[in-house]
């Protein structure tokens, strides 16, 4: 069965993602590995759900 998804919602959370990664673009290191980006981004999203979930109950 396919699961259909808000756009907007999802549309909201790529355009939170777009603009963090834009803030610290400067700061990132440009010789990081795809691991250490790959443990970031995981961080991230753990962080941006865990509020999502807290502001939502």
């Amino acid at each position: 069965m396919l699961h259909l998804v808000n756009v907007t919602a999802l549309r909201d959370g790529f355009g939170i993602l777009k603009s963090r990664l834009r803030q610290f673009y400067n700061r990132f290191p440009y010789n990081a590995s795809i691991k250490s980006i790959q443990v970031f981004m995981e961080a991230f999203m753990l962080f941006y759900n865990f509020i999502r979930v807290k502001w939502l109950s």
